[in-house]
């Protein structure tokens, strides 16, 4: 099949880095399918495929295996050296776009790998607030447990609770509250977490955010409860 030719073509002196319209790879265009061409990948880097390389949009093959889950050629860039940190034109990492499709087992790859948990994009988002957002509950689990920064702020000075607040995600703004997460900061417009669920109707958690304003000891005391 394909692997086959692509073999051929490389023993045929074909060259590897050779760039797209859009600054795309042949290693980038491998992952172009649903499947994954994980022989392939293999294949290129074998033959000195650059493992960075960026696209027009300062995108590498890693950020693309992230976002189609490829678990597997995750593994392998990793071990192939790949830059777990490299951040694309919006300042977006791997490990970011890995917590906003929610792929759990490639955010603990990539956190296995060293890669910057509190690192942020150019609008000041870190990898909790876009998990956050999308409301994938277990990887917002994992970046508390790998030491994320709960009460980061984003330019507009959002936090992760807040996002999860806006978004009315109640299991992640309990999961934030118990792991210390400033209940009443302020973004630059002045907003807290409250006023944020109260005004997208969120009562569910208005009522988890009094109680935790009104009754700190009581979320202290869940905390240390085994």
């Amino acid at each position: 099949g394909h692997e086959k030719i692509v073999q051929t073509l490389i023993n045929s002196n074909a060259e590897v880095n050779t760039r797209g319209l859009k600054g795309e790879t042949a290693l980038m265009l491998a992952l172009a399918s649903a499947k994954g061409h994980e022989k392939i990948v293999q294949t290129l880097i074998n033959s000195n495929a650059e493992v960075n390389a960026q696209d027009l949009k300062g995108q590498t093959v890693l950020m693309f295996a992230c976002v189609m889950g490829q678990e597997k050629i995750v593994q392998t860039l990793v071990n192939s050296n790949a830059e777990v940190d490299a951040q694309d034109l919006t300042g977006q990492t791997a490990l970011m776009f890995a917590c906003t499709v929610g792929h759990e087992k490639i955010v603990q790859t990539l956190i296995n790998s060293n890669a910057e948990v509190n690192a942020q994009d150019l609008q000041g988002r870190t990898a909790l607030m876009l998990a956050c957002l999308m409301g994938h509950e277990k990887t917002v689990q994992t970046l508390i447990n790998s030491n994320a920064e709960v009460n980061a702020q984003g330019l507009k000075g959002q936090t992760a609770l807040m996002v999860a607040c806006a978004r009315g995600h109640e299991k992640i703004v309990k999961t934030l509250i118990n792991s210390n997460a400033e209940v009443n900061k302020q973004d630059l417009t002045g907003q807290t977490a409250l006023m944020l669920a109260s005004r997208h109707k969120h009562q569910d958690i208005v009522r988890i955010l009094n109680d935790s304003i009104l009754n700190p000891s009581r979320v202290k005391k869940r905390q240390m409860t085994p």
